[in-house]
């Protein structure tokens, strides 16, 4: 009796959650730790990185990633909104097949092979998803604002970004501010710290 095929659309559509913004143009690897140790069993990571970034670098990142967590293998999603889902189109550009070779010998190095790969032109409801290896297996995507780690980054109060520019944007320090604080003299940063300090404290409730 042959194994049931595993359907990756909710994990696929899970992933801007998991990664705090929707990758674009990026490859997003999940690496998993199976576990033959029940204080490993589950253990895993995410990781992305842009198409065009230099390959051998990512590589060692991931990698030394995947040993962080060790991983026991890899599954990758490319999303790229210039692919094609076409049955027919099956050939890849020059630089991705170059990428994933390098990422597949990288990941085999680190005993976290590559075991899944997954393609889709974008993680939103009803975009298309294939694997690069079996042309039967494919699929569409839920809605990612409904996955159960969306629900939960929701629910602890996080924002998942529309892009990985859009969240680098909000996590950095605002120009203008930055600049008044180097301004400050030494009397006024003194100030400025005792007054944070006693709302921290609550003093001023």
């Amino acid at each position: 009796m042959s194994s049931p095929r595993f359907d990756p659309a909710a994990l696929i559509a899970s992933m801007p959650a998991s990664l705090g913004y929707d990758p674009q143009r990026r490859i997003v690897l999940v690496l998993l730790n199976t576990g033959s140790e029940d204080r490993n069993l589950g253990r895993s990571a995410v990781a992305s990185f842009a198409l065009t970034d230099p390959v051998a670098a990512e590589v060692v990142r991931v990698c030394d990633a995947a040993r962080h967590v060790g991983a026991s293998c890899t599954l990758a999603i490319v999303v790229d909104d210039r692919l094609s889902d076409s049955l027919s189109c099956t050939t890849l550009d020059y630089e991705l097949t170059v990428l994933l070779a390098t990422l597949a010998g990288g990941l085999d190095h680190a005993c976290a092979p590559l075991t899944h790969l997954w393609m889709t032109t974008a993680i939103t409801a009803g975009s298309p998803w294939w694997s690069l290896t079996d042309t039967a297996d494919r699929g569409v995507l839920p809605d990612p604002q409904r996955t159960a780690a969306a629900c939960d980054r929701s629910a602890e109060g996080y924002t998942t970004y529309a892009s990985r520019q859009a969240l680098l944007e909000a996590v950095s320090p605002d120009p203008r501010l930055a600049a008044e604080v180097e301004n400050l003299t030494p009397r006024q940063f003194a100030e400025l710290a005792m007054v944070l300090t006693e709302h921290g404290d609550g003093k001023d409730a």
